[in-house]
């Protein structure tokens, strides 16, 4: 199966391509190479959007564009893949999930595919971000072989996971924000 034909077969929720990812060690470069365009088509996407003549876009994304996104966000991607994968692959191997994690990390990577569409201003975020969920809840399903109740369990329990980490970073970010500017010199 071509690289092509997996990103097709992605798009059209095809949930064969997972197992198959899952079990086909020379499919990392192939997930990897999806996460990176999928954080640079995002990045284009933000700077094409900061030319719509919207003050309300801009002011929202404004600070966050510019070249400097098209190496960081696809770098934030990267690391992102290995974190929200152990986060997701620790519930459903307690739940009786099948596949290594490497195997998943995989099968994970595949579900940002949709991400090319983030190239398309503000909208085509909000539906990279829809159905790469969606292909991430196909992936957990198929890549462990859970039935959709336990799925739904690994997708819950990842979901809160996800926002106590982000969460506890937050609190962390303004802990140490405090300490710099509680600092004299």
């Amino acid at each position: 199966m071509t690289f092509l034909e997996r990103i097709k077969r992605v798009l059209l929720l095809d949930q064969g391509v997972y197992r198959e990812v899952r079990d086909d060690k020379a499919a990392l470069l192939q997930g990897v190479a999806i996460v990176l365009a999928a954080g640079f088509l995002g990045a284009v996407g933000s700077i094409i959007a900061s030319y719509i003549p919207n003050d309300f876009i801009n002011e929202i994304f404004g600070p966050l564009l510019g070249l400097f996104d098209l190496i960081l966000l696809p770098l934030v991607f990267l690391i992102c893949l290995p974190i929200t994968t152990l986060i997701a692959h620790i519930p459903a191997k307690l739940l009786g999930g099948k596949s290594s994690y490497m195997g998943f990390l995989r099968s994970i990577a595949f579900t940002d595919a949709p991400g090319i569409f983030s190239v398309i201003p503000v909208i085509g975020a909000i539906i990279a971000t829809i159905w790469s969920f969606i292909c991430y809840i196909l992936a957990i399903r198929s890549a462990h072989e859970l039935s959709w109740g336990k799925t739904a369990a690994v997708v819950i329990i990842s979901i809160v996971l996800l926002v106590i980490l982000v969460v506890l970073l937050a609190i962390l970010v303004g802990i140490l924000y405090y300490m710099l500017e509680t600092v004299s010199i």
